[in-house]
């Protein structure tokens, strides 16, 4: 872009908004009020997807980005459906800014379990982040592909956005300590030895003593130092992450309701179906129908709301 200009990216969901100043510099300003000068190198994640925008200025105009995309002559596109092209704005005026946007996209019934303990605004800059050499060169990658009229951009490019998003995660965790929340529980030396051995066998029949000594920790110092990170008890967190293995699983196979209870340490179906009605407020075969109704809609070009299906924007 150059000039003045200002695109309101809006509000949507589901998936988690990026920017990358490639050259130049511009103002993030997001819904609130909270205005950030961005410059190049700088990487901007938005997990939540508030509304926001990207500007020459904190006080210009703005255009709608889907108002931009309909005059360019793209076809309208959704963070479910995705694109099979790059979509390429440029201004009139010779650019002084180059931004490269995307969206990280996730599995709507177990995305909150990482989402839901970020902020609203990552910003990692550069050059006090690790990201600038290999993040140029994966960006430069995308930004050639995007170039190149040979089908497979959109193979490629989702390739390098998993790989963006997880060196991302993990600059963002080591620079910034997390208070509480899953992911400064899964940062903690002996709550994050639990936490992936829960992880990695969810069908067993833990106790809290075995917990504890996983964590190197007695019971109760364990089950304490659980509850002040996490914010909730052991058990609490491994029925959760249980319902997210159980919700995964019902909208990816079509295992049997009793497959999958045994293979999450539940005795039957029916103490698994108590549970996820606890958790999702209907029974596994009705969260089922209700994922495949929306898989088809989207199949067919119709985009089902989010808010309408149930267990969307867990716990």
């Amino acid at each position: 872009m150059g000039g003045s200009w200002g695109i309101d990216m809006e509000e949507s969901s589901p998936g988690t908004p990026f920017h990358y100043v490639a050259s130049g510099s511009c103002w993030l300003l997001v819904d609130g009020g909270e205005r950030m000068h961005l410059s190049t190198g700088d990487l901007v994640i938005l997990p939540p997807w508030p509304r926001h925008a990207l500007a020459s200025a904190s006080d210009v105009p703005l255009r709608p980005i889907r108002q931009i995309v309909a005059e360019l002559g793209y076809p309208s596109w959704t963070p479910e459906t995705g694109i099979e092209q790059p979509i390429d704005i440029e201004s009139e005026t010779p650019f002084d800014v180059e931004i490269l946007s995307g969206i990280f996209g996730f599995d709507s019934v177990n995305a909150a379990f990482l989402t839901d303990t970020l902020p609203k605004i990552m910003h990692l800059r550069a050059p006090q982040h690790e990201l600038a050499p290999w993040l140029d060169a994966t960006l430069e990658l995308t930004r050639g592909e995007a170039a190149k009229t040979v089908p497979g951009f959109s193979a490629v490019a989702g390739r390098a956005m998993e790989f963006i998003f997880i060196h991302a995660m993990r600059s963002w965790m080591l620079e910034h300590a997390q208070t509480s929340g899953w992911l400064a529980g899964l940062m903690d030396t002996h709550i994050g030895s639990a936490l992936k051995a829960m992880h990695g066998s969810p069908n067993r029949n833990w106790s809290l003593s075995e917990l504890a000594r996983t964590a190197g920790q007695s019971r109760a110092i364990f089950a304490a130092r659980f509850r002040a990170l996490t914010g909730e008890t052991p058990f609490g967190y491994l029925t959760r992450w249980r319902m997210s293995q159980a919700a995964a699983r019902l909208t990816r196979s079509n295992e049997a309701i009793s497959t999958i209870s045994e293979a999450l340490g539940y005795s039957s179906a029916f103490t698994l179906s108590r549970a996820f009605r606890a958790q999702f407020k209907c029974t596994p075969a009705e969260f089922r129908r209700h994922h495949r109704s929306a898989r088809q809609g989207r199949s067919s070009g119709d985009l089902i709301g989010a808010s309408a299906l149930p267990g969307v924007g867990y716990p």
